[in-house]
Order: structure tokens, then sequence, then C-alpha cells
């Protein structure tokens, strides 16, 4: 279905300056583009954000899995615990490609 010249279609009415919702309809495409520019450029601080989100995330699924794989017989020493972090931490840093610092 054409969206544009369809009778069904109603184009917006044009709407004065005073009109705040009007404004922000109009605003809504440039906020958009706005918003993929910033996706699509990989230093922006929200890629770098989601990335590292994704990263923790990731990193605390891996804990949480190789914790299960060892069983409760570690429980009492914190330095494999500590091993398991690291370990989680080098494999989120694999998967992402990015260092394994915290």
């Amino acid at each position: 279905m054409d969206l544009q010249g369809n009778p069904l279609i109603t184009p917006l009415p044009v709407v004065d300056q005073k009109d705040v919702v009007g404004g922000d309809i109009r605003d809504i495409p440039r906020i958009l583009a706005a918003i993929e520019k910033d996706w699509a450029d990989a230093s922006s601080l929200n890629r770098q954000t989601a990335r590292n989100l994704f990263r923790r995330l990731f990193e605390a699924a891996l804990y949480k899995d190789l914790r299960h794989r060892i069983g409760k017989r570690f429980d009492d020493q914190p330095e494999i615990d500590a091993r398991v972090w690291a370990k989680a931490a080098e494999f989120a840093g694999r998967f992402d490609g990015s260092s394994n610092e915290r």
C-alpha cells in the first residue's frame, strides 16, 4: 500500500510555532537521525556504555556458570573464587574484543 498520494492517509496539519506538541512531532525525524548517527559511531558514549554493560552481564553469566560447574566444594577458598572471576573476565574480553581490565 502506497502511503503517499493515498486518499486514506491524510497529511499532518500545518501547526504554528506555539504548538508544543506539533513542535515535538516535527522534531522526531531530526532526533531519530541524531540517535542513529550516535549509535553508528563506535566511539560514542552510548555505544561504549552498551558494550560495557553487555560485557559485565556476560561476565557475570559466565561467572555464575563456572561457579555452578565447580560446585560448592570450593566455597571456603576465596582464591578459587578470584580465579573464576578472572577467567570469566578473560572470556568476556575475548568475546567483545576488549581488554580484560576491570
